[in-house]
This record gives C-alpha cells, sequence and structure tokens, in this order.
C-alpha cells in the first residue's frame, strides 16, 4: 500500500492498494483510491484502508453505498447513547429505504431533495400523512453529519447536503394550563400512583428524563431541593439507558416549594408503607417492580387525563412551560426561570419564553425613567417631560 500525488492536481492523491492475487489467474490484484485533501489525510486514510483489509470490511469506494457508509458511520460515533440510538432509528427506517442502495460517490443533492420532498408527504410508518418538517430537519442535520465525515476521511469531495435547504420547521405554540388547570389536574390523579410525580412536574418544571432518574440521595427534603444529577431515556430495544445530563447546566440543584416538600415526603413515606426499599439508591418514582417507569407509560396516564379535562393539546412537556409561565408571572427574572429549568444558557431561556418577560422590559424601563429624571428634577435640571402632559397609564 501507498500514496503519490494524484492526477487532479494539489490536494489530490492516489493511495494504490494490494488486494493480493486473484485466486483464478495467480495475478496480483490492485486498486487505486484518490483521496482529496491534505497528505496528512490521506495518510489516515490509508490507515483506514489496512484496518478495514485485516478485517475484512475492506469495500472500494466507488462500490461503497450509501446504506454501507450509514453503518460504518454510525459504528464510529462516539456519542451518547440515546443520541446514536435516535441516528440509527432515522438512518435504517428513514434512509436507506429510500437512498441506501445510491452508490456514495453518485449522491446529489437532487436525491436528497427528492426524499425530503417523499417523506414530508407521506413519510410515515403508520400511513397517516408525512413527516413534519422538524423531524425532516433532523434527518437533514443527521445527513450532513455523515456526508461531512465522509469528507474528512476522503470518500467525497464535498458535502452534497450543503446544497439543501431542509424545510423550516415552524415553531409549535405553547399550550399551558393556568391556576385553575393545574389544580384540576392534580385533583384528577389525587388516590393514584402519579400524582406525586405530576406534582413535581407542576411545580418544578423538570424534564421527564430528569425526574424518572431521581433516586432518594437526591432529595434534600430538609434543605428543600432536588439534585438533579441524571437522566433516564429507553432506547429502540426496550431497554432504559442512564446517562449524565446533557449539559453542565442541566446539573443543577432544584428549589422545592414548602408544598411539593410535603408531597414528597408524604409519597416517600407511602413507599415505605408498602414495603419498598428506603436505601440511598432507591427510586423515588418507581415501577411496581423497583425499577424505571416507562417513559411512554408515564406520558399515556397525563394524556388520559388531560383530555378527559377538556385540555387535549397539553403535552406532558408543557408541564415545563406551565410551571416557567406562572414563574415568570409572578415575579420570577429569566435567570431565575433558566436555572430552575436547567438551561444552558439565558439565551435559551429568553428564546423560548420572550412574551414571558416582555412586560417586565415594559416596566424596567419606566423605572430607570423614573429614576434618573427624579434626580434631574431633584438638582433643578430640565426634563423631556416637563412640559407634557402625559395620558393615565403612561407612567
Amino acid at each position: 500500500m501507498s500514496i503519490g500525488p494524484g492526477r487532479y492536481g494539489k490536494g489530490s492523491w492516489t493511495i494504490r492498494v494490494d488486494l493480493g492475487q486473484d485466486p483464478s489467474t495467480g495475478a496480483r490484484r490492485r486498486h487505486y483510491e484518490t483521496f482529496r485533501g491534505t497528505k496528512a489525510g490521506a495518510r489516515q486514510r490509508e490507515n483506514e484502508i489496512r484496518g478495514q483489509m485485516y478485517s475484512g470490511g475492506y469495500v472500494k469506494a466507488d462500490r461503497l453505498t450509501v446504506a454501507a457508509y450509514l453503518e460504518r458511520w454510525l459504528d464510529s460515533l462516539q456519542v451518547r447513547e440515546r443520541t446514536l440510538d435516535g441516528y440509527r432509528q432515522k438512518v435504517r427506517k428513514d434512509l436507506v429505504p429510500a437512498i441506501g442502495a445510491i452508490a456514495l460517490s453518485e449522491l446529489r443533492a437532487e436525491h436528497l431533495e427528492r426524499f425530503y420532498r417523499e417523506v414530508q408527504e407521506n413519510g410515515r410508518k403508520d400511513g397517516r400523512g408525512g413527516l413534519s418538517a422538524q423531524t425532516v430537519s433532523h434527518i437533514h442535520r443527521i445527513v450532513g453529519h455523515a456526508l461531512g465525515d465522509a469528507v474528512k476521511r476522503g470518500y467525497l469531495a464535498r458535502n452534497v447536503a450543503q446544497a439543501v435547504d431542509p424545510p423550516k420547521p415552524k415553531r409549535r405554540e405553547m399550550q399551558i394550563l393556568d391556576e385553575a388547570g393545574v389544580g384540576a389536574v392534580l385533583e384528577a390523579f389525587e388516590g393514584t400512583q402519579w400524582r406525586a410525580l405530576f406534582y413535581t412536574f407542576l411545580f418544578t418544571g423538570m424534564r421527564r428524563s430528569e425526574a424518572l432518574a431521581l433516586r432518594r440521595r437526591d432529595v434534600d427534603l430538609d434543605l428543600s431541593t432536588i439534585g438533579v444529577r441524571r437522566t433516564v431515556h429507553q432506547v429502540a430495544d426496550g431497554r432504559m439507558v442512564e446517562e449524565e445530563p446533557k449539559t453542565h447546566r442541566s446539573a443543577r440543584t432544584v428549589k422545592l416549594t414548602p408544598s411539593t416538600a410535603i408531597v414528597l415526603r408524604e409519597h416517600l413515606a407511602h413507599l415505605e408503607a408498602e414495603g419498598r426499599g428506603t436505601g440511598p439508591d432507591e427510586l423515588v418514582f418507581p415501577g411496581a417492580d423497583g425499577g424505571y417507569l416507562r417513559p411512554h407509560s408515564v406520558s399515556q396516564a397525563w394524556r388520559r387525563v388531560v383530555r378527559r379535562l377538556g385540555y387535549p393539546d397539553v403535552r406532558l412537556h408543557d408541564a415545563r412551560h406551565t410551571y416557567a409561565s406562572l414563574m415568570a408571572r409572578y415575579g420570577a427574572s429569566a435567570s431565575e426561570v433558566g436555572q430552575q429549568l436547567g438551561h444552558s444558557s439565558i439565551a435559551i431561556t429568553l428564546d423560548i419564553y420572550t412574551h414571558l418577560f416582555e412586560d417586565d422590559r415594559a416596566e424596567t424601563a419606566r423605572r430607570f425613567d423614573d429614576a434618573l429624571l427624579t434626580v434631574w428634577a431633584r438638582n433643578g435640571r430640565e426634563t423631556p417631560l416637563d412640559d407634557q402632559a402625559l395620558e393615565p397609564g403612561t407612567r
């Protein structure tokens, strides 16, 4: 195996691969692969080919299909297990059936554009219409990531996904409960295994994955705090996978309201009365077998009740939005809301909940005006308001 200057000028390298003797003729077999990039990149590609030959996985670049490359790409990823599981689902259920048979080197932007149009029209596996723009946009990000890595590894000269504009997701209108709605939902769960869990969602804004992963050692009812230290998700094969929070701000201490601390204390006492374990590693919200509650079962229990109460569009995740909305209404700043929710930055909080803080910004502007102009007036300075009659309520 060797590397030499390619025939396409600067930045082009030819990798010669010795495939051994042809068993039928005895002649030496060689394959030449063109790599576009730096010589260091070509050397890295040579090492990859050598490893693939030893493992029996080498395929000539011009014969490598999109499906084969994507499987190889998935195997090489170093990401969180839940992320990898999501990628696998999109690749195997959506991408491979549609474009998997195309040679990777022959993949064009038109293939992706046609695929996106088709799945938006009729992409659901249950036959009930097309995939949402948000889902197609997510698939496009996966394709872009995979093809970007193919360029780095010398399989492709360019990433054709960059020439495609995916559909733009429409921001879903936020559905939240008011105070009466929160009371009605919790009343409906009174006396059930779900009440303490849904009370926690509505009174802390925690994510489902965070609450289901809580262990007794994470809850300090004397200090009225919960430590978010891990999350749990169910992957495609049914396993429950526990992981660290996605960002360092997601790993946080959540302050409990007095009523939430009382509800959790009663909940844990009830578990003890049932003979459940009381050790520090026991789950706060266990299933019947002591293991994790299944996420789908939790969401299904919520959905049944809110639909019966006349709130069909309020998802479980909207309990988080409800908490943020009520917090802002009762005077919490964007920073306080973001810290409780575990946002990675205040910019995310403001992007999601801008409408909640518009009144605060107007009030802050009025206070700023009042403070400065009062000092001016006290020092005998004229202000822009001295000669203007203000309409009621403008200050």
